[in-house]
């Protein structure tokens, strides 16, 4: 099964487990842990990505966001860096794509491991999914389970930013 949307849980349950450990802080800052993102972006907390409330853009909604092979986080945020801010962090609720890759980031720098290894140890593992994939592009191999209803010419991909 591609987990598609159900790996946002997966970002919160690992982002969560780690702050449980003491690896990660809900305070910590994109700045602290992603230093080449932009400046208006540092003071956003994990805590505000995880309840959308970062005020940052979302790269699905954006025109050049295309369809394909899924791009790594980094290109997919490229799609936003030079945007504003939608609102001061913490000031409202927005849901945003973008908040659960820098989550993903985050995860990753505070760990030096990958968001799939991360899931793979804190989630598919324990819950023994050994059939479930992050895959990054529209093929699967049969049999596979389709979590989304697609018109005849629409693309899989097109469905996985919502």
């Amino acid at each position: 099964m591609r987990v598609a949307s159900t790996s946002k849980a997966g970002s919160g349950a690992v982002a969560l487990s780690l702050v449980s450990k003491g690896a990660l802080s809900l305070n910590d800052t994109i700045g602290e842990l992603l230093a080449k993102q932009p400046k208006t972006w540092r003071e956003i907390t994990l805590r505000q990505l995880l309840n959308h409330s970062s005020g940052l853009p979302d790269y699905a909604q954006n025109p050049r966001f295309g369809i394909g092979k899924a791009p790594p986080p980094e290109k997919l945020l490229s799609h936003i860096r030079a945007k504003k801010l939608r609102f001061n962090p913490g000031s409202r609720y927005k849901y945003s794509n973008s908040d659960n890759i820098v989550v993903a980031l985050m995860v990753k720098s505070a760990t030096n491991r990958t968001y799939n290894g991360r899931l793979q140890e804190q989630v598919y593992g324990p819950l023994s999914l050994k059939k479930t994939i992050f895959p990054r592009g529209a093929n699967l191999n049969k049999p596979y389970v389709h979590g989304y209803d697609n018109a005849p010419n629409d693309h899989p991909l097109r469905t996985l930013a919502s």
